[in-house]
């Protein structure tokens, strides 16, 4: 039943490496919210991600987010149309 809540972690390998990261195999870590779509989702997936990056400690980091319309939104808040 839905929603669906997945995450994962560990080393990856790419083909090749990129800019200035030359390394072909790189940690990395994911969550998956399916089956819902709305800022409540996001609020859980964004709160589980900044308490875990609080436990363990973790520098500074990149976040790949791929929400649909989440540019739409942002955009929206500082240039209405």
């Amino acid at each position: 039943p839905l929603p669906i809540r997945l995450s994962y972690g560990g080393f990856c390998c790419l083909i090749t490496g990129t800019g200035l990261r030359k390394e072909r195999q790189i940690l990395q870590a994911g969550v998956e919210y399916i089956g819902r779509d709305d800022a409540e989702a996001n609020r859980e997936v964004l709160k589980s991600l900044a308490e875990t990056m609080a436990k363990v400690g973790c520098p500074p980091v990149t976040l790949d987010m791929t929400l649909p319309g989440l540019a739409d939104a942002i955009l929206a808040t500082i240039a209405p149309e």
